[in-house]
């Protein structure tokens, strides 16, 4: 058993709260999650936990029209962008091209002027660690996908990133707990973040106490209508009840 972090009681018995020391990604493990992609270690090894729904939602959003309206500006966010070597190019031609650098970028600064500009929820920024080299660079978005599986309106998706920030930045830097019930033989583990409340561990631990309580009181009532239904002697039935 992991060392204990911390133990509380609640109707007189302990929960014991450790360090979960192998916790689950929840980018990986859960559906639901904010749009992420990220850039972290002294390598700036980048992930994008959407598996490409950001780049392609992100490189298709605007019309060809918006596209070359603003195609200067798109050339000095994204210095691959060269706009004299497609002079000749139609409309869709170089719309396409300006599209394929849009969705391959991986310049966070880039991406969120970008979606500034068309009026896309985002969050860039970053988190930190207890130890040096624990740095990551952060990027939530908006897609019409993630709104799908969510159900939330894209005005929402602002006030959601900040949350997810907190839930990755719970698993990257080791702040994820569970609870251990010796009495009732009970434990639960992959609660992200040190406030236990909040997490939902402490709610969880209580809840399995209060069943626990709950299903004892019934099994004593069930039993002690048996024993008197068999008349067993007062002495006995305190001495069986007390056993169970």
């Amino acid at each position: 058993m992991k060392d204990i972090i911390k133990t509380i009681e609640h109707q007189g018995i302990s929960i014991n709260i450790h360090l979960d020391t192998d916790p689950r990604n929840p980018y990986e493990e859960r559906d639901g999650n904010m749009p992420l992609m990220s850039s972290s270690g002294r390598r700036s090894e980048e992930t994008d936990y959407t598996k490409g729904d950001i780049s392609e939602f992100l490189k298709n959003f605007p019309s060809d029209n918006q596209i070359i309206r603003h195609q200067s500006y798109l050339a000095e966010l994204f210095e691959d962008i060269d706009l004299e070597y497609m002079t000749e190019w139609t409309k869709s031609e170089k719309a396409g091209e300006i599209r394929y650098y849009i969705g391959a970028s991986t310049d966070f600064d880039a991406v969120e002027k970008y979606c500034n500009l068309f009026k896309i929820p985002c969050l860039n920024t970053c988190s930190t660690g207890y130890c040096q080299g624990d740095y990551a660079d952060l990027f939530f978005c908006y897609t019409d996908k993630s709104a799908t599986e969510t159900g939330l309106k894209k005005k929402d998706y602002i006030n959601q990133f900040e949350g997810a920030k907190k839930l990755w930045a719970a698993w990257a830097w080791g702040d994820v707990y569970g609870y251990n019930i010796p009495e009732i033989g009970e434990s639960c583990w992959g609660y992200y973040g040190d406030d236990h409340k909040e997490s939902g561990l402490i709610e969880g631990a209580e809840d399995q106490i209060n069943w626990y309580i709950e299903n004892k009181r019934k099994t004593k009532q069930s039993k002690l209508k048996t024993l008197v239904k068999n008349h067993v002697p007062l002495d006995k039935r305190e001495q069986i009840l007390n056993s169970i």
